[in-house]
């Protein structure tokens, strides 16, 4: 066996066994275009090697980092082009890690060691459609490639001792809605109730199609959190399709709810519903922890995305004043203002 330092590529499609449920013989042709018309391509114009894939993951080795990285951003875009045309249940995105370090060489030329894992680790961690690179990988690239980094601090990954210094790639993203004036806001959706009745508990789309600008009840959101009065914050926001809508949730109910508010797409099993095929069933939870909003993932298939970093499952993490949070394919931004969260 040999060891050498190498760029490390590591690359996953999020929700392939949804999308191989949905309709098996279409992903396939779909994962088998791309790979011809997309992947293998960029993969040979920055002289990487591919050296495995497991039907909905490629394992890429580079010689030079700023063409792993190089790689990386090609392929986003390549893949957001070709997403353009799809509905959304069909979107096909990646998540991308990108790690410098060194591998191990068997004889059969595969490779293995810290470097590779944990750029694995790094993609687990990246939010659908970004990149996350570790801080040699940043290091050595700033600069380089024309595009800038996020901080997301150290990481504690999976198998590996040491805590791993991440960074988020600015591929750019969608700009975030303007606040509505207020003299045109629609009236809010009342905060939900105490948990009594299943009735009250949930609050689901609105019949019909609404037109962009139209309030309707939260589901399918790219939206704003906002506490509009004190002790309370207002989800607000719109969809791909500019569909406006809005929730809002007092202190109060969260420091009433022992177990805190679990937010999803399951009537049944959510106090907070949001239909939207993109999460899941009982996605996160909010709290009041220690005066501040918190949130955790609860085991979600896409992930909760906090400033484009995932959270561990059942991981509580503060949202601070303009955090970006991706639920599933929902993108929120969190805005706070006064008000004390820390009495009953």
């Amino acid at each position: 066996m040999q060891r050498k330092l190498a760029a490390i590529l590591h690359a996953d499609v999020v929700g392939y066994s949804r999308l191989m449920e949905g309709n098996e013989t279409v992903t396939l042709r779909r994962l088998k275009s791309l790979r011809k018309q997309l992947w293998e391509p960029a993969i040979a114009q920055h002289n990487g090697r591919l050296v495995g894939t497991a039907g909905d993951a490629l394992l890429i080795e580079f010689a030079s980092v700023v063409g792993a990285v190089r790689c990386a951003i090609d392929l986003q875009k390549g893949m957001a082009e070709r997403n353009t045309e799809e509905p959304d249940h069909r979107k096909m995105l990646l998540r991308i890690g990108v790690n410098l370090g060194e591998v191990i060489i068997d004889e059969d030329n595969d490779l293995f060691g810290d470097g590779v894992n944990i750029a694995a680790r790094l993609q687990a961690l990246a939010e659908p459609g970004g990149v996350l690179v570790s801080g040699k990988v940043h290091d050595e690239v700033m600069g380089r490639i024309g595009h800038e980094f996020i901080d997301c601090g150290e990481q504690q990954v999976k198998n590996i001792n040491r805590p791993v210094r991440a960074y988020r790639l600015v591929l750019g993203e969608l700009p975030v809605p303007p606040p509505v004036p207020e003299a045109t806001k629609p009236t809010p959706v009342k905060p939900l109730p105490l948990p009594e009745p299943p009735s009250t508990q949930e609050r689901s789309t609105a019949p019909g199609g609404a037109g962009p600008g139209v309030m309707a009840p939260i589901t399918r959101t790219r939206a704003t959190i906002k506490r509009r009065v004190e002790n309370s914050w207002t989800f607000a926001g719109k969809d791909r399709d500019g569909v406006a809508f809005e929730l809002v949730i007092s202190a109060s109910e969260l420091k009433h709810a022992a177990e805190g508010l679990v937010l999803g797409r399951h009537s049944e099993q959510c106090d907070l519903v949001v239909a939207h095929g993109s999460l899941s069933r009982r996605h996160a939870r909010l709290r009041i922890g220690e005066g501040r909003l918190t949130i955790e993932d609860l085991g979600s298939t896409n992930g909760t995305i906090v400033d484009g970093m995932r959270l561990p499952v059942e991981t509580p993490r503060p949202l601070r004043d303009g955090a970006q949070l991706l639920l599933g394919e929902i993108r929120f931004v969190v805005t706070e203002t006064g008000g004390d969260h820390t009495s009953s």
